[in-house]
Formats: structure tokens, C-alpha cells, sequence
């Protein structure tokens, strides 16, 4: 999208009042880039176009909101005054590239914790299978790429994995959020504004001409 701005500068105080009515008012022009939501999840209604897999344990992901009324997706693996054992993911659904269609993907989302327990993993999969056991399939751990809460409940932006267009081979692309405690650890975490969105290319290739007669 393209935005013309104009700027009219005047004084506004005392008793002559000088709107600027001569001249040249000075004008600029910006072109965003063109990008598109390929997934927005607020979790407003449950878990949204997430599925949560529990692999092991009694505690779930779920829907959950705090006393600012914000919504999200969260998990915590302490419950009846102690800690237990889980596995559980929160997988987006497929999100389908088409070749040569974007220039890049991006991935990010916001985090908030509390208490001590194992981080919480963040993965892709270009090969899952959408409903079965997500372990039977490869993930690539993209963990380390992110910023995340230190506690207390604190909601910290993660930043962006960017996907190039080295990686962007056409298929099915799922994120996952993986969730882990222990009998002795068990940390409460939040998941919310899960966002993938696509860069796409500045042009397009025109046509070969052809000639008829």
C-alpha cells in the first residue's frame, strides 16, 4: 500500500493565530511492504486453528485469560500441591506454500511464565501429517531463535524466525509449541498473537510475448 503525507504547520497560541495558508507544504511518500497473515491466533475463542497432543500426562493445554480479560493458550504442569510428569504440543494447522510465492515467512508470537520448569520448545515440521502423533515426524528445533518470558507473568515479544527463500520449499509448514515438566519442576506458561505471515515478491515475472498471425 501506498500513503502520500502532507504536513501544514501553523502556531496556535496568542492572539494572531497564523494557520499556513502559502507556500509549498512539504510532502513525502512510503510503500509498506506488501505482507499477508498466513495464521493470526489470538485465542480469543479456545484454542482457535491450534491442536493441543497430550503425549503424556494429565495436564492439557487450554484456554485461559487473566483479570485484563486477555485471552490465551496455557499449560501448567503443577496441580494437587505438586508437580507432575507431561508432554503435551499445541500445533498450528497447515500453513501451504506454493512455490516461488513468497519471498520470506516469518514466525513470532508473545510469551508469559511463572515459576521453574523446563523451557518451553518451539519446532517446525515440513512432513507432519496433521492429526497423527507428532513424534513419529521431523521437527526442527527453533528454540534458541526466540525471546521469552522470565517470569512472573511478564508478557515478552519473542522476535521473528525468518523463513528465506532457501528454506521455503513448497508444502505444508506446522509449528509446534512443546511442553514439558517434571516431577519436581513445573512452570506455568502462556502462549498468545501466534502470528505467520508472508512477504511477498516485489514483482512478478511478465508473461513471454508470443507472436500470431
Amino acid at each position: 500500500t501506498t500513503y502520500n503525507c502532507a504536513i501544514f504547520p501553523y502556531t496556535n497560541g496568542g492572539s494572531n493565530i497564523d494557520y499556513k495558508t502559502d507556500g509549498v507544504y512539504p510532502e513525502t511518500t512510503a510503500t509498506t511492504e506488501n505482507i499477508q497473515y498466513l495464521l493470526f491466533e489470538d485465542f480469543n475463542e479456545d484454542l482457535g486453528v491450534f491442536t493441543a497432543f497430550n503425549a503424556y500426562g494429565e495436564q492439557e493445554w487450554h484456554q485461559s485469560s487473566n483479570n485484563q480479560g486477555v485471552t490465551y493458550a496455557c499449560i501448567n504442569g503443577y496441580a494437587s500441591g505438586a508437580p507432575h510428569q507431561n508432554e503435551d504440543w499445541l500445533i498450528s494447522p497447515a500453513i501451504t506454500i506454493g512455490e516461488n510465492q513468497w519471498e520470506e515467512v516469518t514466525f513470532e508470537f508473545r510469551t508469559a511464565m511463572k515459576y521453574e520448569g523446563p523451557a518451553i520448545q518451539v519446532k517446525l515440521s515440513t512432513d507432519y501429517d496433521g492429526s497423527s502423533d507428532p513424534s513419529d515426524f521431523t521437527w526442527m528445533d527453533f528454540t534458541d531463535v526466540f525471546d521469552y518470558s522470565s517470569g512472573n507473568y511478564e508478557w515478552v515479544e519473542s522476535g521473528q524466525l525468518i523463513i528465506d527463500q532457501a528454506m521455503l520449499i513448497p508444502g505444508n509448514y506446522y509449528f509446534a509449541f512443546v511442553y514439558t515438566s517434571t516431577d519436581e519442576l513445573a512452570a506455568s506458561w502462556e502462549i498468545d498473537y501466534v502470528k505467520v505471515m508472508g512477504l511477498a515478491y516485489g514483482s512478478v515475472n511478465e508473461n513471454t510475448a508470443q507472436t500470431v498471425s
